[in-house]
């Protein structure tokens, strides 16, 4: 069995990046003898690299799965010439690197959206990051699979955090265009951390979650979903089978064999409901 060494950076705290590590240790450990390397100190501290993928490349590396950099540290990476496997957060097609993780939004909407249709709800709602290309493709997914079945969507895009952003004022504007919404309103989120603003804005508007307003979101970070007192729904993804499939690529790739661009689609698996969505629509409130 070939050693090989290869270079895993992503995010390791929150339920995203786990679920991809272990399903990359998950082939490691039944197909492969690698040596993983991972970059010091936290992921957002990822334009301090530079140094770290000079030690690499006298080190010798083998392989690269990895979120996307600033364009100078991926450009470096790409300088190693060994596989590359990308996971795009930005940007959809960065750096046109040819194999590439990324999330089924449309399967993730439509998830969302029978969830809820099956629950009886006639009004519904989206909330997501206006600078993530996965969170306006889950609006578009989402308003497509509603729109066969002859029905609206209201949208709130929440902008940049940026070294100016204030979630003092914005939580403002969240509540005033959470009012503004016929009641009970399905409402879905880009991902876990949107779904815990909009709680939070309910809370602040006081609006009655899930009884006005019912909240799922996307990626089913326990940490996140339990931190509030209305604990969050959240559409599973299936990072674990990626993070399996991504790293059985990469050996591919490592063995020399010439694979077509692909995509590994990380898919959704289920809703799992807690107290935000705890709830169906019908039309008696005085059952409801």
């Amino acid at each position: 069995m070939v050693s090989r060494n290869v270079l895993v950076f992503t995010e390791n705290s929150r339920a995203f990046g786990k679920g991809v590590i272990s399903g990359i240790a998950r082939y490691a450990k039944v197909h492969g003898s690698w040596n993983f390397f991972t970059t010091p100190g936290p992921f957002e501290q990822q334009a301090d690299i530079k140094e770290y993928l000079q030690y690499l490349e006298k080190s010798g590396i083998d392989g690269i799965i990895t979120r996307v950099l600033p364009a100078p540290q991926m450009q470096q990476m790409i300088r190693l010439n060994v596989p590359i496997i990308i996971i795009p957060h930005m940007q959809e097609f960065p750096h046109n690197l040819p194999h590439r993780m990324a999330t089924n939004c449309e399967a993730i909407a439509q998830m969302a959206a029978e969830y809820y249709i099956d629950r009886g709800f006639k009004n519904f709602a989206y909330s997501g990051f206006s600078s993530r290309f996965w969170s306006q493709n889950r609006k578009k997914y989402f308003r497509i699979r509603l729109e066969e079945e002859g029905i609206s969507l209201n949208t709130y895009s929440i902008p940049e955090r940026t070294g100016g952003y204030d979630w003092s004022g914005e939580k403002e504007k969240l509540a005033t265009w959470l009012e503004g919404l016929p009641k009970p309103t399905a409402l879905f989120t880009s991902n876990d951390d949107c779904g815990l603003q909009v709680i939070e804005a309910c809370r602040h508007a006081n609006i009655k979650v899930p009884e006005e307003v019912s909240i799922v979101g996307v990626d089913n970070d326990h940490l996140v979903c339990e931190l509030s007192c209305t604990t969050l729904s959240s559409v599973v993804l299936a990072t674990v089978q990626a993070g399996y499939e991504a790293a059985e690529l990469l050996e591919r790739l490592m063995e020399g064999e010439q694979v077509p661009d692909t995509t590994i689609a990380i898919q959704p698996k289920r809703v799992v409901t807690r107290k935000s969505s705890d709830i169906f629509a019908i039309n008696d409130t005085k059952v409801a």
